[in-house]
């Protein structure tokens, strides 16, 4: 599902800004590879274990034995967010696979059904 504003949309459904589906595409396309901003590997923490390590979500945001395998297969030169505010339920290009607690939802560029993810309960962050 994709958020807009405080309202959940089904991917296609409603008129999200172009962001909720292009963020990180955008971010590691223009950011990274087009000005040289970030370092990939600093994008990659600053997606993952960064906001993770905010949160109490200990078993999110790394690749290690007993983690939750939230994992995504793209190809940082090609890379790019397509979502307009026209159209602003645009797949990113450069993306092969994503995997949500191990399972495919994108399969070689092609969605697949499942739908495994689900919401976690809301958290404060520790200061």
């Amino acid at each position: 599902m994709a958020c807009a504003g405080w309202v959940l949309h089904a991917p296609g459904d409603g008129r999200p800004h172009p962001r909720n589906s292009g963020a990180f595409a955008r971010t590691l396309g223009h950011c990274t590879r087009n000005r040289g901003v970030l370092e990939l590997a600093g994008f990659v923490r600053k997606m993952t274990s960064l906001p993770t390590s905010r949160f109490p979500l200990s078993d999110r945001g790394t690749v290690a034995p007993g983690q939750v395998a939230y994992l995504v297969v793209l190809d940082p030169d090609r890379i790019t967010d397509q979502s307009t505010y026209a159209e602003p339920c645009q797949y990113a290009t450069g993306v092969r696979d994503v995997l949500v607690p191990g399972e495919p939802v994108l399969r070689d560029g092609e969605p697949t059904r499942a739908r495994p993810g689900r919401v976690l309960p809301r958290t404060v962050p520790t200061a």
